[in-house]
C-alpha cells in the first residue's frame, strides 16, 4: 500500500569510522565532509506538507549535529518519521539520547542497522550487541531497531548467524548491489522498493538527486573531505 507523503534520503555525511571495501557511497575514515546545518534546513523547510526523514552516510551518529538536525525537522510538524540508517558500531552509545526523542515527541524512529561479512569481521560481537540493543528496547513505544542484511553470493551463514540470536523477524536480507564501489560487479543494480508517493535523495553538501542512487553515488566519490 502506497503512502501519502514524501520521503527524504539526506547523506549528512561522508565520514565513517569503518571501510567496508563494497561501500555504495564510496564513504571511508578517510573522509570529513558534515553538512551544514543550513544546507539541512534548507532541504526540510522546502516540504510543508507530510514527510518522513532518513538520515544516511557515512555514518550518520559521528555527525555532531544530527540531533539538532532530527529536532528541527520534527518541529516542522509535517515530519511523521525518522530513519537513522547507521552501521551500529557506535549505536549503544546514542541509544539512550534516541529512546528520550521518541518520548519526548512521539515520533515514529527507526534505527535500520546495516549487518554484513566486513562489519562482522572488524566487530565480532556485532550481532550479538545488536541483539541486546533490540530486546532491551522492544517495549519502547515509537521506536523500532531493523536490521539490513547485505550479502555476497556465499553468505548465507549470516542468516544463520541471525537466527541463532532470535533476530530473524526484524532483519531485511538482500544480496549487495552494484554500484558504488560494487559498481561493475555481477550484482543488480539498485532498486529502491516504495511505500511512499513520492522520494528525494541528497548528497552530504545539500545537492538533490532527485530518485537517482547511481548519480548520487559517483557525486559522493568527489567530494572526499571537507574544504
Amino acid at each position: 500500500m502506497i503512502k501519502a507523503g514524501t520521503r527524504l534520503y539526506i547523506n549528512i555525511t561522508n565520514a565513517c569510522n569503518t571501510n567496508c571495501p563494497f561501500c555504495c557511497m564510496y564513504s571511508s575514515t578517510e573522509n570529513s565532509k558534515y553538512m551544514s546545518f543550513e544546507v539541512f534546513k534548507s532541504i526540510v523547510d522546502k516540504y510543508d506538507s507530510d514527510f518522513e526523514l532518513q538520515l544516511e552516510g557515512g555514518e550518520p551518529l559521528l555527525h555532531p549535529n544530527i540531533y539538532l538536525f532530527i529536532e528541527y525537522a520534527i518541529s516542522k510538524k509535517g515530519c511523521k518519521k525518522v530513519n537513522i540508517l547507521t552501521n551500529g558500531i557506535v549505536l549503544e552509545n546514542h541509544i539512550r539520547r534516541i529512546v528520550d526523542l521518541c518520548k519526548w515527541y512521539k515520533t515514529p524512529f527507526e534505527i535500520k542497522v546495516s549487518v554484513n561479512y566486513w562489519l562482522i569481521k572488524v566487530n565480532n560481537d556485532h550481532i550479538r550487541k545488536l541483539e541486546k540493543l533490540i530486546f532491551a528496547t522492544e517495549y519502547i513505544e515509537n521506536l523500532k531497531i531493523s536490521l539490513n542484511v547485505r550479502k555476497r553470493e556465499n553468505d548465507g551463514w549470516i542468516d544463520d548467524e541471525i537466527a541463532k540470536y532470535k533476530l530473524t523477524s526484524h532483519a531485511n536480507s538482500f544480496y549487495l548491489q552494484s554500484y558504488g564501489k560494487m559498481t561493475g560487479s555481477n550484482y543488480d543494480k539498485p532498486v529502491i522498493v516504495q511505500n511512499i508517493e513520492d522520494w528525494h535523495i541528497f548528497a552530504c553538501d545539500g545537492k538533490d538527486f532527485g530518485q537517482d542512487l547511481i548519480a548520487r553515488s559517483e557525486y559522493e566519490k568527489t567530494l572526499g573531505v571537507n574544504k
